[in-house]
């Protein structure tokens, strides 16, 4: 059983999209490519499938849990380092599902979770910084402040 798909196919010459191409993630595309792509889909029923939503909040609650504690101890630098790495991580494991036909939404953890932590890292690490020194002044009776 064969299915022909028919459709115009004309490369333009210039840089502008001709009547039947569109812009797709892997560039300009023909509009008999995409219907062909999508025939053959429901076809070899090939399609991708979302990661349960259960499955997806657990991942990245234990990835922003884990994350937290590891970079409480860090100074600011490495804390906002180790959030940063765990985000790039969290990418790659997100592209490998999608290649495997699932779909795992890493832009929440990405461009929300990360963020916060780093401003939660930083404003940590400030606080101790700030009741260390009142601390000492506190105990040796000087001013650690520089002068003016």
């Amino acid at each position: 059983k064969k299915i022909v798909v028919l459709g115009h196919y004309r490369k333009m010459q210039s840089n502008s999209l001709s009547e039947d191409q569109h812009l797709t993630v892997y560039g300009k595309t023909f509009g008999v490519e995409v219907h062909a792509t999508v025939l053959s889909n429901l076809l070899s029923q090939n399609w991708i499938h979302r990661i349960p939503k259960n499955l997806d909040f657990l991942i990245t609650s234990i990835l922003t849990i884990v994350v937290c504690f590891s970079s409480i101890g860090q100074g600011p630098l490495r804390g906002c380092l180790v959030a940063i790495l765990s985000a790039v991580g969290l990418c790659v494991f997100s592209f490998l599902t999608f290649n495997k036909g699932q779909f795992f939404n890493c832009s929440i953890y990405a461009l929300t979770i990360v963020p916060l932590l780093v401003i939660g890292i930083m404003t940590f690490n400030y606080v101790t910084t700030m009741r260390a020194f009142r601390n000492i002044e506190t105990a040796l009776g000087i001013s650690l402040k520089p002068p003016s």
